[in-house]
């Protein structure tokens, strides 16, 4: 009776998990990140995956260091980097001139890799994985069920865009370098401002 019990709370943990990310990373920048360099790519799952691990890694990060990491870096200026780092990757995409599907996978993983794992440090996400780890019975549930729900929006999310969304590739870029400069530039404005 005590195994069922135990193994219906880490369910009802990883499934709570689960929801708490699925929704908080609707639209927020690294799930815009992830789906327009995904949608980019042809071949989205390699994004989606390396995205998924950068969000994995910067959650370990965060459950593990947090106190750490709060005595090092500001919060604040984690988040101004981060607001930098897609205002010059949002440059970096206007100018960029794909020569073929293979090329952007490449050349799309180390961004995607350091733009989600840098915005999440500090996130709101973050910030909610932490929570829950805190007030869990299990941090393993909690991870899990956290990398599941950012997966599985970001995957649904690239799925749909690539069925119903059909935009040349050069204009795609040049859309995805306004979003993303975009994106940091309301981020930074807001954070020098507050």
């Amino acid at each position: 009776m005590d195994n069922l019990k135990t193994m219906l709370a880490s369910i009802h943990e990883i499934l709570a998990a689960f929801t708490v990310i699925f929704l908080a990373e609707f639209a927020d920048k690294t799930m815009l990140a992830t789906v327009s360099l995904a949608l980019l790519s042809k071949k989205p799952l390699p994004i989606v995956l390396v995205s998924t691990l950068a969000f994995t890694l910067a959650n370990i990060v965060v459950v593990l260091c947090a106190y750490i990491l709060r005595l090092i870096i500001e919060q604040q200026i984690l988040l101004i980097v981060s607001s930098i780092l897609f205002i010059l990757f949002g440059l970096f995409y206007l100018k960029f001139k794909p020569r073929e599907t293979r090329q952007i996978v490449y050349e799309s993983a180390v961004p995607v890799f350091i733009l989600v794992f840098t915005s999440e440090l500090g996130d709101k996400t973050q910030l909610s994985i932490l929570a829950m780890a805190l007030s869990f019975s299990s941090i393993l549930n909690v991870l899990i069920g956290s990398v599941l729900g950012y997966f599985a929006l970001n995957m649904l999310t690239v799925l749909i865009f690539s069925k119903y969304v059909k935009v040349r590739l050069e204009k795609l870029t040049r859309i995805i370098g306004l979003i993303f400069i975009t994106v940091g530039t309301v981020s930074l404005t807001y954070l020098l401002l507050k």
